[in-house]
């Protein structure tokens, strides 16, 4: 019976590669972490190196996603990009 259980339990592809790309999100903050905490200059760039090739990886799990229609992007229109810019660019003058 428990057998048939875990059968119907099954997670599609769709879920797993939603996990993939979340454990590469928390690995690349530990990764970050661990890179601007390195003392030792030989470990921050062994931890700079590891952190890219986690960009890598979940650069080309979202590309898979997006071509299989399971991560969707809505594009921004002009306006938003330019209350984003606007909402980024005033804090910068204000400290300035």
């Amino acid at each position: 019976m428990a057998n048939n259980q875990n059968q119907n339990q099954s997670l599609s592809a769709k879920d797993i590669l939603h996990d993939c790309i979340s454990c590469e999100k928390h690995l690349s903050h530990l990764y970050n972490d661990g890179a601007n905490e390195a003392t030792n200059p030989q470990l921050r760039q062994d931890m700079l190196n590891i952190l890219m090739d986690e960009h890598n990886l979940q650069a080309s799990i979202y590309n898979v996603m997006q071509q299989r229609g399971m991560y969707q992007v809505k594009p921004a229109d002009t306006q938003s990009i330019a209350q984003a810019q606007q909402k980024y660019t005033n804090p910068q003058q204000q400290q300035q």
